[in-house]
C-alpha cells in the first residue's frame, strides 16, 4: 500500500533505523551490516613496485586523455 507521505530526516542513521524498526518493522539486525570501502580495498593485492607504477601511470594517462 502506498502513502502520499514524505519527510526529511536531519538525524543520525541509527535514529532512522530505530524508527523503521519500531514503527514499520522494516529493519532487522541481520540486515544492518553495511559494506565498507575500506574492507574491500584491503582485499586488493598490489603488484610489485615497478609493475604498480606502470599501471598507475597508464591509468593516469587514460584518465587525462579521455577527460
Amino acid at each position: 500500500e502506498e502513502y502520499n507521505y514524505s519527510c526529511i530526516y536531519n538525524t543520525q542513521t541509527s535514529t532512522q533505523q530505530h524508527h523503521l524498526n519500531s514503527v514499520h518493522k522494516e529493519f532487522k539486525k541481520e540486515k544492518l551490516k553495511q559494506l565498507k570501502v575500506d574492507d574491500q580495498i584491503k582485499k586488493v593485492m598490489l603488484y610489485k613496485e615497478l609493475k604498480q607504477r606502470k599501471l598507475r601511470n597508464a591509468l593516469a594517462d587514460w584518465l587525462v586523455t579521455d577527460s
